[in-house]
This record gives C-alpha cells, sequence and structure tokens, in this order.
C-alpha cells in the first residue's frame, strides 16, 4: 500500500531520476453511472497536458468522446466525433487539447476539436505502402510554432515496423490545422509504441526484437534514425515507458508481465509477473509504473529495478463487465506543491475494452470514481 504523509514535502528517488513533490490526496466517492452498451471498446485514453481533466479524449468504438472530468466522480461528455473506419485503437493530442490525431486500424486522420460543436475529422496521408496498421501515438516536443508526434505503423508483410516523426501546426483560429511526415525509421520488426525522452532527446520503439534507440533532429532536414537495439528480455512488447532521466525503461510486455530494462547497462534487468495480459504502462507523479493489464490495473514501485515491489491492484474483470486493461494515462499531479482546482494527485484513466473506461484514483489504496461507456463502474477487488 502507498503510504502518504498529507502537507510533507516527499523526496523520492528512481535510481538516478530524483525529484520533489508536494501531494494533497483526497478520498474521491464513487458514483454510479449508467452504461452505453451500444459504444464499442474504450482502448485508448489521452489527457492533455495544457487542459488536464477538462478535456479527456478517449477513444469509443469507431468514434472519440471528449469528456469532462473535472468533477472526478462524473463523466460528462462534451462532444462526439463522427465515425472512423475502424475502431479507434490510439490517440495523439495537442497540449491545449485542441487536435487530436487518430489511429483507427488503416486509418491515420486527423480530429479538428477547436469548436467542440463542430468536430471535424480531417484525412492524414502519410504513407503509400498498403496493409498498414497505425498503432500508438505519443507527444514529443515542441519545435517553434510545431508539436511533435511519435507513432508506429506496421506493415502486414513483410511484417516489418516503422516508427514515424509528425507534425502538427496551426496558425489561428481560422486556419485548419495541418499535420506532416517529418521523418521515418525502419526498426525492423513489428512496434506497437515509441515514445520520446526529453533528458536524452531520443526515441525509444517497443519491438518484437527489443528496445530500438534512435536519434531524432527536428531542425533543418528531420532525421530518424535507429542508433541500436538493445535486448528487453522479451518477445511481445506491448507498451513502453520511460523514466525521467533516461535511464530505464519499463515495458508492458504482453504475458510476460512487467519488464525492467537498464538503458545505460543495455540488458533487463528486472521483472514482475503479471497474472493476465499486460497491455499498457505509464508513469505515475511518483515514478511508479502503472501497468493496464487483465484483469485491471496495477502500480509497481520500481526505485529497485531488479525487483519492481507490487503497491496496488485494482481488479476491474468481475465488477465492470471488462477487465481487459489497454492503455493508461495519468490525469491529476500537483508538481512542486503547485496544485489548483482541477488537479488532484492521483487519477489513473483505465482504457478498459469492453469495460468501458474507468476513473481511478490512486492515494491510500485504489478506488473507481467514474465511468463511462461500456460496462459499468467497477469496484476495485484483488487491491492491497
Amino acid at each position: 500500500m502507498i503510504r502518504i504523509s498529507l502537507s510533507l514535502l516527499i523526496l523520492y528517488t528512481v535510481a538516478s531520476d530524483v525529484c520533489l513533490l508536494q501531494l494533497q490526496p483526497r478520498r474521491v466517492l464513487a458514483e454510479t453511472r449508467h452504461p452505453a452498451e451500444d459504444a464499442g471498446p474504450t482502448l485508448t485514453v489521452k489527457v492533455p497536458d495544457g487542459v488536464g481533466l477538462k478535456r479527456v479524449f478517449a477513444g469509443v468504438g469507431d468514434k472519440v468522446a471528449i469528456l469532462d472530468f473535472t468533477k472526478k466522480t462524473e463523466a460528462r461528455l462534451l462532444s462526439e466525433s463522427p465515425a472512423f473506419a475502424d475502431t479507434v485503437t490510439n490517440l495523439g493530442v495537442s497540449s491545449d487539447g485542441r487536435v487530436a490525431l487518430v489511429a483507427a486500424g488503416a486509418q491515420l486522420a486527423m480530429l479538428d476539436a477547436r469548436a467542440l460543436g463542430t468536430l471535424r475529422v480531417l484525412p492524414v496521408d502519410i504513407s503509400s505502402k498498403a496493409n498498414v496498421t497505425y498503432n500508438r501515438i505519443n507527444n514529443g516536443p515542441v519545435v517553434g510554432d510545431r508539436e511533435i508526434f511519435f507513432a508506429t505503423m506496421s506493415e502486414a508483410a513483410p511484417g516489418r515496423g516503422f516508427v514515424l516523426a509528425l507534425s502538427l501546426s496551426y496558425t489561428g483560429p481560422l486556419a485548419s490545422p495541418t499535420v506532416s511526415l517529418l521523418a521515418s525509421a525502419d526498426v525492423g520488426t513489428s512496434s506497437t509504441e515509441a515514445v520520446w525522452s526529453k533528458a536524452t532527446g531520443k526515441v525509444y520503439a517497443a519491438t518484437t526484437e527489443g528496445i530500438a534507440v534512435l536519434s531524432f533532429e527536428p531542425h533543418g532536414r528531420a532525421a530518424l534514425e535507429v542508433e541500436e537495439v538493445i535486448p528487453a528480455g522479451t518477445s511481445s512488447s506491448d507498451g513502453i515507458a520511460i523514466s525521467s532521466c533516461g535511464s530505464f525503461a519499463y515495458i508492458a510486455a504482453g504475458p510476460d508481465g512487467l519488464q525492467v530494462v537498464d538503458l545505460r547497462a543495455r540488458k533487463n534487468v528486472g521483472s514482475h509477473r503479471i497474472d493476465g495480459w499486460s497491455g499498457g504502462i505509464g508513469l505515475d507523479p511518483l515514478g511508479n509504473a502503472v501497468v493496464a493489464a487483465n484483469p485491471g490495473l496495477l502500480s509497481f514501485d520500481v526505485a529497485r529495478p531488479a525487483s519492481p515491489l507490487l503497491l496496488n491492484q485494482c481488479d476491474v474483470k468481475r465488477t465492470s463487465g471488462g477487465g481487459d486493461g489497454w492503455n493508461v494515462a495519468w490525469g491529476g499531479a500537483c508538481f512542486g506543491g503547485l496544485c489548483d482546482k482541477d488537479h488532484e494527485p492521483g487519477l489513473a484513466l483505465l482504457a478498459d475494452n469492453t469495460g468501458g473506461l474507468q476513473v481511478i484514483y490512486v492515494g491510500l489504496g485504489l478506488e473507481v470514481s467514474a465511468h463511462f461507456g461500456m460496462g459499468t463502474l467497477a469496484h476495485c477487488e484483488g487491491g492491497k
């Protein structure tokens, strides 16, 4: 169980990653939500850095729902997009929450959400390859008036994977946003997710052969090049997260649970078994690894990389109608004591497939506070 003292500064260390944080947790009471049985599975959720819980983007079936979770116990639907060509599998959202890149099978599109009453779907044509599938999309650096995203794309035959550096820009309220391909790199085998590290400036892609480390140059003639592939100790890498100082990679490794890779030593140094499929991973403000898995959400203390410690587990499978954790996003943090009414110290948003979107308060334990989409409001079972 996570033990947190109120109004105290907590100094925490994750290997060489040291940060200072003030937490002010409060209990969130659960409130039952009405399910939307025909909504379709929820496979992805993103929280824009600049607006937080005021505009949460969730892929719900073949549409994108924009939600307001500032009340924490209630999902208020702000708007819903037109249907995409397939089930929405992932999203990349601009920091101001006004434009999203949407992956829906073989379709990559842009959602203009500047006017919530009239959401527009705009085409993005960046690849001439046939039989491709777009996977996860993550935010990268801001370069001038451009916001960079990194997406992964898989080619069915001959089964190769690619990392794409995409540039999003829009210059005013009347100008249409534009997306262009800055650079791409062939990472060999299939890749599900690529993330950029601010600390190192490099991109790390989870592939079936390991972690592909890529250099990225956004200026002038943009370049994205594979430097090396680090063995990850698993052939199944669904999701990846990088520690704040760029020293460690944490992998949601499908049937192989949580895997920890030391990027400096270039080897797998730790793991933790998870009973079920591990699909997505992120880091909370304390540097703990938060894993979306079957049957729900798990958080691990990874301060000792060789032996990750299970802190909390929220088994939602029996009570939500889902329990197939697909992706996770962090929905609130108070950094350095700078908090406001729209930011909580611990709200994990779990894209729970057929269980919908489950909003889980992470404090002294785990507690589901709100729900949207298929399934029902869950209750945490199997907690620690």
